[in-house]
């Protein structure tokens, strides 16, 4: 189940679902220090909706228009992460299974590595993480999880060397660990989500209770169960993770002990049904357009973006909306707004990175600006 719309989901998540109108109070989860996330007892997996009053707008200012290879040479195919460093645009093409690289006004310097089983190839790659000056690729079924690039795009040898096959939505790097988001084994649906590894990739903890409704469906044979996409974010010596059939944010402590969970939805959320499970396209298109999903997650100085998506059926593309809240002792402030295109990367404190398939052919970066609120 992990091919063609469904399997797509476990690279990008997917989908964004009808307005809901709710209570505009907050739900915040305390937990004790100490209770180890993953344990026996897990977090019953409640959360608010905000009503619309309790959200304000967020405007995204395009500040600036990027054509990725103005050659069709130097097009990419399917656009699956993006990153901006050292005066260079870092692009990912699922499509070609390789790492790009442009200069900063979209043309194409390198193809840094392409689909291979040797050092320096990849085969899945689908994140990218930016450490200094290094620009690190996660890639699912390459022996090398981690593959690691200078600024310029050459190999530098693999990061995690005993990690492999890693089978992984993200990777977040901390003060010496890595923080692994893992796609759920179908033998093991209550896994907690995120895997604490040392810096060679072996694995000494866990965190993140995995949302139930997987196990609910595993045991009914739903189709839920495979839509296991979730990221991690580190900031502060704290760990977030958030999961694609769960709304709000989970917060742990460098061990992987839950400290709190952020329990809330913005007003456009739609809880996920779920239905047998199929492999049928058009059944799951029209699945996919009835719930939201959470997508991604980006930790900023006062707070946090969530990514959050739908799929459209009118259009068959997949609808992105941002939701942001800052976010210290309690929960405050919080904004959702459309995004252009795929939305793929926020940079700190305010750029966003989308990436617009234009309708003459081309392949668009647009960079932008987090209004303030």
């Amino acid at each position: 189940m992990e091919s063609s719309l469904a399997g797509s989901l476990v690279l990008r998540s997917a989908l964004l679902g009808a307005s809901i109108a709710a209570s505009a109070a907050l739900s915040l989860s305390q937990s004790a220090p100490d209770a180890r996330a993953g344990g026996q007892s897990q977090p019953a997996a409640t959360y608010t909706v905000l009503s619309p009053s309790a959200v304000r707008p967020l405007e995204l200012v395009e500040v600036e228009r990027i054509e990725l290879g103005a050659n069709k040479s130097g097009r990419p195919g399917i656009v699956t992460d993006v990153l901006m460093l050292s005066g260079r645009i870092f692009v990912l093409d699922g499509m070609a299974h390789s790492l790009l690289v442009y200069d900063s006004r979209g043309r194409l310097l390198k193809r840094a590595a392409e689909w291979g089983e040797n050092d320096g190839s990849l085969q899945t790659p689908i994140r990218l993480v930016g450490v200094g000056d290094t620009v690190l690729v996660l890639d699912v079924t390459h022996h090398n999880a981690v593959s690691a690039f200078d600024g310029n795009g050459s190999y530098l040898g693999a990061r995690l060397p005993d990690l492999h096959n890693a089978a992984a939505n993200s990777v977040a790097f901390d003060g010496g660990r890595a923080y692994l988001a893992t796609m759920r084994p179908a033998d093991r649906p209550d896994e907690p989500v995120v895997s604490i590894l040392n810096l060679r990739g072996r694995g000494f903890g866990f965190g993140c209770p995995r949302d139930p409704g997987y196990a609910k469906s595993e045991r009914g044979r739903g189709v839920l169960a495979h839509f296991t996409a979730s990221d991690v974010a580190v900031r502060d010596g704290h760990v977030y993770c958030v999961q694609a059939i769960a709304p709000g944010v989970t917060e742990l402590d460098r061990s992987g002990n839950m400290l709190r969970r952020v329990a809330v939805a913005p007003p456009f959320y739609a809880a996920p049904t779920d239905i047998p499970d199929t492999r049928n396209q058009k059944v799951l298109m029209e699945y996919q357009s009835t719930w939201t999903a959470v997508d991604r997650l980006f930790m900023l100085p006062k707070g946090f973006v969530q990514f959050f998506t739908r799929f459209n059926l009118d259009t068959r593309q997949i609808v992105y909306t941002l939701f942001a809240c800052d976010l210290n002792e309690t929960l405050e402030r919080c904004r959702a707004g459309a995004s252009p295109g795929t939305a793929l990367r926020v940079m700190p404190p305010d750029t966003v990175l989308a990436v617009v398939n234009e309708r003459n052919g081309s392949t668009t970066l647009r960079v932008l600006r987090m209004g303030r609120p």
